[in-house]
Parts: structure tokens; sequence; C-alpha cells
């Protein structure tokens, strides 16, 4: 019996159907972020980002090192408007020679302040805030609330996967 003659066998592609189902959706979160930021908001140490926008920070490292991957370690600490004043810990990301970087998506419209922590005395220390404001943003995908085997936005609305449906025949 050949491969495509072969009868179903369900444990094996159904974890290679769910493997790719997440990547793909997580591909499309990254760029839907990606596209729906706030061109504007690459650089602020204050100014405003959309809700489930993105917010971006570039810092520069002080000292030189021979692997920063290693030697220095980074995070940003995202304390929430709404109540309860929840804070949210983001590690930096090193961007290429002196430079680091921290991406967040707020999910509460008010004043969000940030401040670092790091090894770095050139990262240490930083802070500032930035405003929240309303947007159409639907957020990241995630597993939908009570059936997970299907996806939503963060903002509940349903997300359908394209080509989703195995046709038997």
């Amino acid at each position: 019996m050949t491969r495509a003659n072969a009868p179903f066998d369900s444990s094996e592609s159904w974890g290679i159907r769910l493997l790719l189902a997440i990547t793909t959706s997580a591909f499309i979160a990254v760029l839907r972020s990606v596209a729906a930021a706030d061109p504007g908001a690459a650089s602020l140490t204050s100014g405003t980002v959309p809700r489930l926008g993105l917010f971006e920070q570039t810092f520069n490292q002080q000292r030189n090192y021979t692997n920063p991957y290693t030697q220095v370690t980074g995070t940003a600490v995202f304390t929430r408007p709404a109540s309860p004043k929840i804070k949210l810990s983001v590690p930096l990301f090193w961007d290429d020679g002196m430079q680091w970087k921290v991406r967040f998506s707020p999910d509460a419209i008010g004043e969000w302040q940030w401040s670092i922590d790091s090894n770095d005395p050139g990262l240490n220390g930083a802070k500032g805030s930035f405003e929240c404001i309303a947007s159409t943003n639907h957020g990241g995908i995630m597993s939908m609330s009570g059936f997970p085997y299907h996806f939503q936005y963060q903002d509940g609305t349903p997300y359908w996967l394209f080509g989703d449906t195995q046709w038997e025949g």
C-alpha cells in the first residue's frame, strides 16, 4: 500500500497539523502587531501607544562585553495603570553593538510607568512613562476561552485560521 493510499494516521498528522497551526498563528500575530504599531512609538520615553499596539524603546549599554548574551542581564518592569496595579516584567533583548531594546503591548488604557533593572550601568535605572490610548487593535492570538482547539484575539474577537479544514476525499 502506498503512502497516498495508506489509512489515515490521526496520531501523526494531528500533531503536525497542530504544530503548523500554532506556528502560522504566531507568525501572523507578529506580523499584525508590527503592522498595527504606531510608527512614532519606536523611540519614545513618553508619548502615546495604542491599546494592544507596540511600545518599543532602545537603550545603550555603557560597557563593552565580549558576549552580551551571557554577561548582561536586563529587565523592564511595566506598571499597569488600571486596578489592580500589576507589575509586568519583560526581558530586554540585545539588538547588536551597544544597543538593547524592549517591546511591550499594553492592555489597559491609562498612563503606564516603566523602569529598567540591569547589571550594566548604562541600562540600569532608566525609566519613563507612556500614555496608552484607545484603539481598534485586536491584540495577539490565543486559545479561545472554553474552546481550546480554536483561537481568538486578545480582545475576544474570534480568529479563524485559513485552510483549517481537511476534506476527506
